[in-house]
């Protein structure tokens, strides 16, 4: 079994050899062929034909078949040129003769394969009619550089060998080299076009070809040899006009019909010539070839680099076709690809539409009975008749409305923040009273649960800075909640810092925000002075277990205690994060399981009023807010029964939710004043037509005509100084709320559920309308 392939090799190798003999065999006849045939066109003392055809022949063979065969041109060019230069007179002259045969045939054989090598280095395997570069590298490597090699060795070995002088080197030199380079530039690009021709080929031609078109090509093909004839067997010079014939022959049938067409013109012509007729004769037969040689290679040269250049143009238009039609095929897909991310942008969007749609209906829904609840709850507060459990059950109440109102603020932040619409509204603020306040919300908790909040804030912060104070309040807000909520015992520290250059740069390197001074609508100026603060909450809870820390910032994602999970959503530390990072810090945390928990939040501020050090109280405010060192909070919420004595105004409510209607109702009357009520927009415009109000507290969504479209209808009737003053009163609370209402023409904003300071807030701004 093992013999079998070693067999099968050996017969292929066999069979290899045999195909390599029968090409160099052919090869030699070939050239000896071609070399008999020339020679008998010969006319110059030297022996030396006009065209020789051999090594054209011989420079093809080597192109198509490669170096294998150049064996088969040796032993050609020695048959070739062995009866021609053999001496038999006595032994030296024979081997004389031999040897300088020899050095012909060795020269010839060099100047091909040298020829054919550079070529093959400089265009590979392609073909050399295929462009105008490789025609010109053709020309320049096998036609003229290789046939110098075969021109000097072939004339030394005649000067060597007494056949010619030297003084007679440069002549012959000459005409053998054009010989050999106008045998190249004729035969060479024929059979290189005929080894282009194949079966398929030729069956494709014959079923593409019309009559019409085999019709040109035979009057073309009578054309020229009727001009060669005329030109080269007569004695009218008219050659030139085979120039134009073989460039529409070029254009027409390509370099297939152009090269052979030039073959027979070559011939005609060189047996014209050598007759002594046709425009080339001359009475010195050197200078009628050196004209013969000239014409052939001008014209070769000339319809090869026309042939190679409309081959190039060609397969550049196709393959520019070929890449337009894969284009448009591309541009086909991209469309429908385009048109398939067009309709998922398009649901999408539809998608976060109904989403914020939903959110905004909900908001608004959630609201109203919200309203209702914190409002009665402030009313029932103020009952001199509640016993200690009625306040504190009422506490509890009041408390639960606000907890379920800010999960509603989250649910919408977190929202807004998904949906790229998070919006930052900067304004100076007095730093260190909002910090003030920040710890002082907390005081109650910290003092139910028997927990010391220890707040610290160093006496170089800037007084006035210029941030968004209520996201600010809002990050602050979450950290300090959730130290307080995991705590149960120890103490929870609040302490607020400037960072030093030599600390920021530290917080530069291992930080990715910190640098980031920008925001979604704010932009601090490069010429402010920018300070970075930072905020840690320490506390001594329960901590976070190492492999939950990277889940803490996520959305939904609660790690604490699952008594703990009740207590929230899980979007605190979300929001807090990203509201961080829109204000061009973030927040990062250390914790140890048991041991307790570390939030920093490292945050620029642009400073409004530059703090002078040299006045500071260099002692760091530092204050307990826990157990006996502060008074308890008042649960009151400051009704101000003679509110309206002090401001006494006439105030008209429109509102269509009949709930909202007694509660609003109470708390007017609580405050002293006693309203109308309209249940709709028509209604408000009716009963001003009717009567003179000074405020009219406007609801936005209601039935007949709505609190927007109402507010319109009030500044078409009336002027600024005649009008009530308008305060929006919803529970629409998105700040496009409170933009479209302020842009509608109102004059205030109130969302629901409405705290009794804000409402007696909005009051008093609006007592400075009134009076004027």
């Amino acid at each position: 079994m093992l013999r079998i392939p070693v067999i099968f090799r050996q017969h292929k190798s066999i069979w290899k050899t045999c195909i390599n003999c029968l090409g160099i065999a052919i090869v030699a006849a070939g050239y000896y062929g071609l070399a008999e045939i020339c020679r008998h066109l010969a006319s110059t003392p030297q022996d030396v034909t006009p065209v020789w055809f051999p090594d054209g022949f011989a420079s093809a063979a080597i192109l198509l078949f490669g170096d294998r065969l150049l064996l088969g041109v040796l032993i050609g060019s020695f048959l070739a040129n062995i009866w021609a230069f053999l001496k038999t007179d006595t032994t030296l002259h024979l081997l004389q003769s031999i040897a300088q045969v020899m050095i012909i045939a060795i020269g010839t054989t060099t100047g091909i394969g040298l020829g054919s090598y550079l070529l093959r280095r400089a265009i590979g395997r392609e073909s050399p009619l295929r462009n105008f570069r490789n025609v010109a590298q053709f020309f320049g490597f096998t036609a003229l550089m290789g046939t110098m090699v075969n021109a000097t060795a072939g004339v030394t070995a005649l000067c060597l060998g007494g056949t010619i002088a030297w003084s007679g080197y440069p002549n012959v030199w000459l005409t053998w080299w054009v010989s050999n380079v106008t045998g190249i530039f004729v035969l060479t690009p024929t059979l290189l076009s005929w080894s282009e021709i194949t079966r398929y080929k030729l069956i494709h031609f014959y079923r593409k070809t019309k009559p019409l078109h085999l019709f040109e090509a035979l009057v073309m093909l009578f054309t020229v040899v009727a001009i060669a004839q005329i030109s080269f067997a007569g004695n009218y010079p008219i050659e030139y006009l085979i120039i134009p014939c073989l460039v529409w022959v070029t254009f027409r049938f390509g370099h297939f019909a152009a090269t052979n067409l030039i073959l027979l013109i070559a011939i005609i012509a060189i047996v014209g010539t050598l007759k002594g007729s046709g425009s080339f004769a001359r009475d010195n037969i050197n200078e009628s070839l050196l004209l013969l040689q000239s014409f052939i290679v001008a014209t070769v040269s000339f319809t090869l680099i026309l042939s190679g250049t409309i081959n190039e143009q060609r397969r550049n238009s196709n393959h520019l076709k070929k890449s337009q039609i894969e284009l448009l095929q591309k541009s086909q897909l991209l469309t429908e690809s385009n048109q398939e991310l067009i309709q998922a942008k398009q649901l999408a969007e539809s998608a976060n539409r109904s989403k914020s749609h939903f959110l905004t209906s909900m908001s608004h829904e959630l609201r109203t009975p919200l309203n209702a609840i914190i409002g009665v709850t402030q009313l029932l507060q103020e009952e001199e008749s509640n016993l200690p459990q009625q306040k504190e059950d009422l506490q509890i109440i009041y408390n639960a409305g606000f907890h379920l109102l800010a999960l509603i603020e989250d649910i919408l932040d977190i929202s807004k923040i998904e949906a790229g619409k998070m919006e930052i509204q900067p304004m100076d603020c007095q730093f260190l009273q909002l910090l003030q306040g920040v710890s002082e919300s907390f005081r109650v908790l910290a003092n139910k649960k028997g927990i010391d909040l220890i707040c610290k804030f160093t006496p170089d912060l800037p007084q006035i800075v210029h941030t968004d104070a209520k996201r600010l309040r809002q990050i602050l807000f979450n950290l300090l909640g959730n130290a307080l909520k995991f705590t149960d015992k120890g103490s929870v520290t609040f302490e607020v810092s400037k960072i030093t250059n030599q600390e920021l740069i530290v917080d530069l390197v291992s930080s990715v925000h910190i640098n980031t001074i920008t925001c979604s609508s704010h932009t601090i100026a490069p010429t402010s002075e920018v300070v970075y603060v930072l905020f840690a909450i320490t506390d001594t809870g329960v901590g976070i277990d190492s492999e939950k820390m990277s889940k803490i910032f996520l959305p939904f994602e609660q790690v604490g205690e699952n008594k703990f999970k009740s207590q929230g959503t899980g979007l605190g530390l979300a929001i807090s994060q990203k509201i961080a990072q829109f204000l061009g810090g973030e927040i990062n945390v250390t914790s140890e399981l048991g041991v307790g928990s570390c939030f920093n939040l490292r945050l620029p501020f642009e400073v409004v009023e530059p703090m002078s050090y040299g006045e500071i109280d260099h002692d760091t405010h530092e204050y307990l807010l826990s157990g006996n060192s502060a008074q308890a909070i008042n649960s009151h919420h400051g009704f101000d029964t003679k509110l309206a004595q002090k401001y006494p105004l006439k105030i008209l409510l429109a509102e269509d939710n009949l709930v909202n209607q007694k509660v609003a109702s109470r708390m007017f009357q609580r405050l002293g004043y006693i309203v109308d009520i309209a249940n709709n927009g028509l209604e408000v415009i009716e009963m001003l037509r009717s009567r003179t109000y000074d405020l009219v507290f406007m609801d936005i969504q209601m039935p007949v005509m709505d609190g927007l479209e109402a507010t319109a209808k009030i500044l078409e009737e009336w002027n600024f100084a005649m009008r009530p003053r308008i305060i929006a009163m919803t529970a629409n609370a998105m700040p496009s709320d409170r933009e479209q209402c302020l842009a509608a023409g109102m004059d205030d904003f109130l969302s629901k559920p409405i705290q009794i300071e804000n409402l007696i807030a909005a009051i008093k701004r609006s007592q400075v309308h009134v009076l004027l």
